[in-house]
């Protein structure tokens, strides 16, 4: 019997997840197609001693990745610079 978060968790099923992705790459290719095709799916789930769990989207994640890298890219950090 599952207790505590282990039972607030949803049953994950990971058949199919690279399904239309065959020549991913990396990670930011991963997350670019989970980010445009599954904008809607939650990818993380958030959760708390008490009270409600919150949870992130693949739109939201990838969203945000694409503020982080804009941001970075204007303050002239880029691949290779550190």
């Amino acid at each position: 019997m599952r207790t505590g978060v282990a039972a607030r968790a949803p049953e994950i099923l990971s058949s199919g997840i690279a399904d239309g992705l065959p020549t991913a790459q990396t990670i930011q290719d991963v997350l670019r197609h989970r980010g445009r095709a599954d904008a809607t799916k939650t990818h993380l789930i958030f959760f708390e001693d008490e009270g409600e769990s919150r949870g992130l989207t693949f739109g939201e994640l990838f969203s945000g990745a694409e503020r982080v890298a804009a941001e970075m890219a204007q303050r002239g950090i880029g691949r290779g610079i550190s």
